[in-house]
């Protein structure tokens, strides 16, 4: 977090802010550290989960699930001004890249390894501006190579605690898709969840349950989202590997794997809905009238923005007729009755219980 960004919650909260500084992504130590006796009380994240990195995935209509590898590769022209030494080790690093993937050599092309591209990256990032920015749009690229997704052990885990809800929604068309999973929130909901001894965590983001998430994917909506001001040099709209370091990304939050998550931790679901039944039409209208800005009651109210409430030893904080719970496990009712018998194989298949092609 920035500073200007950590000093944003002060004025409003007075001498009641306290920073707490720890890793997102896995932010066990930080509250073991900072709340060693637990948090009783309320936990509030606003757009928390939808920030942290993704897994491409496929999930082919028969179950089985591919994760997209990213392999970088540049261009002779970004090496030559990179200097002799790191020109050696990208040569390197691009004979390894090639015998693992059998890819053909080419005279203009090194591909990159991790480590070689986390030395890359500095190095570009220190030329001039507009010769760093140039390099970026045309001289830097990224390829997908799809591996099974049980080689994976956080995408394995999560996806055998899912196996159910994606089977169900899988089993609706005979299509398959591609999603965007973020394992990461699983592990923050996981601890954050664990340090919580009476309380609620609510969650304010955007996204859909697993269900909602497949059936967008089907209609063609896209749930990754790459934002930026680099239109003179990003020649690919909302391409996540256009100008790699300068655009923003987020992805829709699967709501479903995050209540799952939780109930690993002793969680409870106690809501989950749109966030305009909370924010409640008078203070949209309000905050419009104040700020002059139509467009804040129409964000307010934007059916895409959820709250999910997952608590411990805690009744629900909401509660009242105006609110529209809505289903978070995919339902097998919802399924065509003759597509129903496949929902416990693609389960197990998705699950780990069926060998990957």
């Amino acid at each position: 977090m920035s500073p200007s960004l950590r000093e944003k919650p002060r004025p409003p909260l007075g001498a009641a802010a306290r920073v707490v500084e720890g890793a997102a992504r896995a932010p066990g130590p930080a509250l073991a550290r900072d709340f060693p006796n637990g948090i009783t009380g309320f936990v509030v994240t606003n757009e928390v989960p939808d920030a942290f990195g993704v897994h491409k995935l496929t999930l082919t209509a028969d179950g089985h699930a591919f994760a997209a590898l990213v392999v970088p590769r540049v261009e002779s022209a970004l090496v030559d001004v990179l200097g002799d030494s790191l020109a050696r080790r990208i040569t390197a690093a691009d004979a390894t890249v090639r015998a693992t993937f059998g890819f053909r050599e080419h005279p203009d092309d090194r591909y990159l390894d991790a480590e070689t591209f986390a030395v890359v990256m500095p190095a570009l990032f220190a030329l001039p501006v507009e010769r760093r920015d140039a390099l970026l749009a045309s001289a830097l690229w990224f390829e997908e190579v799809y591996v099974p997704a049980a080689k994976i052990p956080e995408l394995a885990a999560h996806l055998a605690v899912n196996a159910a809800d994606y089977a169900t929604a899988l089993a609706a068309e005979d299509s398959g898709v591609v999603l965007y999973l973020n394992t990461h929130a699983d592990r923050f909901m996981r601890e954050l969840g664990a340090a919580l001894r009476a309380g609620a965590i609510v969650t304010i983001d955007y996204g859909e349950s697993a269900w909602g998430l497949v059936q967008c994917a089907r209609r063609g909506d896209f749930p990754f989202r790459v934002y930026g001001e680099w239109q003179d040099y990003v020649p690919r709209p909302n391409d996540p590997y256009s100008a790699p370091g300068t655009q923003d990304m987020t992805a829709d939050v699967n709501f479903t794997a995050l209540a799952n998550a939780g109930r690993e931790a002793g969680l409870e679901l106690l809501h989950f809905g749109p966030e305009r039944d909370v924010t409640g039409a008078d203070l949209r209208a309000l905050l419009a009238e104040a700020l002059h800005d139509n467009a804040t009651a129409e964000f307010l109210g934007n059916p895409l923005f959820k709250v999910l409430v997952l608590g411990k030893r805690c009744a629900s904080p909401l509660a009242g007729p105006w609110l529209t719970p809505l289903p978070l496990a995919s339902r097998e009712q919802d399924v065509p009755k003759s597509r129903r018998p496949l929902v416990a194989r693609l389960r197990d298949t998705l699950a780990g219980k069926v060998a990957d092609r």
